[in-house]
């Protein structure tokens, strides 16, 4: 469990809880305290390690409390009000120059695309400086 400033997406900016799934219990028993102690803090990104799918509950009653975002390799039905980062590894778009475009699209020609310049780009030194809680 980790606090910092996120650095991808769409609460890029935002002071932000970082855990993995399965620390949700844990999260959730301490989050009284911690939202005293970091009372600016008003996101939770939740890496989702395959066990998303047991914690669904907590995700509702936390919505109320926090903005969230669920890191995933795969579309996931996830309560309203949360937030998908959706993680496509891939070695092919560092090679693109920024005039270049992605497209994704499925077998029923559903088509989305976005120009390489418009994505929001990170290096490794943006995740320094979270500490553990």
């Amino acid at each position: 469990m980790k606090l910092g400033i996120e650095v991808e997406g769409k609460y890029k900016g935002f002071s932000t809880f970082f855990i993995q799934d399965t620390e949700l219990p844990s999260f959730l028993s301490r989050l009284p305290s911690l939202l005293n102690k970091h009372t600016k803090t008003r996101h939770l990104y939740i890496t989702d390690t395959g066990e998303i799918g047991n914690y669904i509950g907590s995700l509702v009653y936390l919505t109320d409390l926090l903005n969230i975002t669920v890191e995933t390799s795969a579309v996931v039905n996830l309560p309203k009000g949360v937030h998908i980062m959706l993680n496509i590894p891939s070695k092919e778009v560092w090679g693109l120059k920024e005039t270049d475009s992605i497209k994704f699209h499925d077998d029923k020609n559903n088509v989305m695309s976005i120009p390489v310049e418009s994505f929001l780009k990170t290096k490794p030194e943006d995740f320094d400086g979270d500490i553990e809680l």
